[in-house]
Formats: C-alpha cells, structure tokens, sequence
C-alpha cells in the first residue's frame, strides 16, 4: 500500500469520525432516545406515561432552592394543581372587602368578614384565616352615605384609622376606629374629634 493511498483512507477515517461527533452534536432527535446533559430537539409533543404507581417525573436539583424546570413559554397549564401560590392560599391572594354600615352591619364583602361594634365610633373587624398581627388593611369612609353636613364655611367630615393598640378589640381582630372632624373652610379644626359611627370601606390584600 503506497503513501498517497494511506493518506487518502486517513482523511476518509477522520472525516467519518468527524461527522459521526456532528451527528452527535445535534443530539437525540425525533425517534431517538433523549441524551442527558444536552439539548434534545423533536417535531411531536413528547409523553412520558407512567404505567405503575407514583409520579411520572421525578426532578431533584442539587440545591432545594434551585428552579425544578424552565421554560420560555407563558401559557396556561390545563389541569395543574396548586394550594398556594408565593406561600398564599387562594383566599388571601384574593384578599377580603367589605363595606360596613354606620350601624357595624357588613352590607356587601368578598366573604369571611365579620363586624362588632362594642362602642360607639369602634369596630372589631375580623378576617377569617388572616392575622392583624402580621397583614395590613385599609379603611376609608363611605362618603356616599356617610353622616356629612355640609355649609356654604363649614362641614362635618367623617375620619377613619385604626387602632394597633387594640385597646378594645381583641387582638385576633382589627380595630377600626371613625369619628366626626369640623372642616372649616376647608380646615380641620382645632376642636378634638368626636367618636361616631359611620359607614366605611374595609380592604386587606389577605
């Protein structure tokens, strides 16, 4: 055998080495069986059945905190089950409202609210399944049918704030507290506020 022909079945040898590593590179492709550590690509919806008991899939990363999978895509999952959401059950991702009357009734809420109204001006607010301790909420006054008077100078404006003191509320509730305030010209007065119920706007994002 002379050296040109040794030459020839050399480069022949290396080049179907060489296509037999770039038919590699591309991986497994539809039909073939997937490769582990690299991209895989196909034409078809791959499934994945399983026959026995158990899950289908089992994906363990080596720090509990990593990402399980990825992917690019931002379409709704049929079926997917899930309890919580960021830590949240269903309920306080959609958070609570409720509009209370002057006379501490409930009139319209999203549900799970309930109202006292021990003294005048108070209202123990409690939210079923949250925490006043560790939730927050706002209140503002129903001006559409709150107990304003107004004149040409001078107005009663109803107020709302809460009490994180819970000086009479139980702890486990939220205490709001309403009150009447003389506007003057625009200008809250000097004159102390008078406690008094008025209706009011409740909202917690739990």
């Amino acid at each position: 055998m002379n050296r040109s022909f040794e030459r020839i079945l050399a480069v022949a040898g290396a080049a179907a080495v060489l296509a037999v590593g770039v038919d590699a590179v591309t991986y497994a492709a539809t039909g073939k069986a997937l490769i582990l550590g690299h991209t895989n690509t196909a034409n078809r919806t791959t499934t994945l059945r399983n026959t026995g008991s158990g899950a289908a899939l089992n994906l363990i990363t080596k720090k509990s905190s990593s990402a399980p999978f990825a992917t690019n895509a931002q379409g709704q999952v049929a079926n997917l089950n899930a309890s919580k959401l960021d830590g949240l059950t269903a309920s306080q991702i959609s958070g609570h409202f409720a509009l209370i009357s002057t006379t501490g009734v409930v009139s319209r809420s999203s549900g799970g609210v309930s109202v006292s109204n021990p003294s005048p001006g108070i209202f123990c607010v409690t939210v079923t399944g949250v925490n006043p301790a560790t939730s927050v909420a706002t209140a503002t006054p129903d001006y559409a049918t709150d107990a304003t008077i107004a004149s040409t100078l001078e107005a009663s404006q109803a107020v709302v704030e809460f009490d994180s003191g819970h000086s009479i509320c139980p702890t486990s509730t939220f205490e709001v507290r309403t009150f009447v305030s003389r506007v003057v010209q625009g200008t809250p007065t000097t004159a102390a506020m008078t406690a008094q119920n008025q209706p009011f706007f409740f909202i917690t994002p739990q």
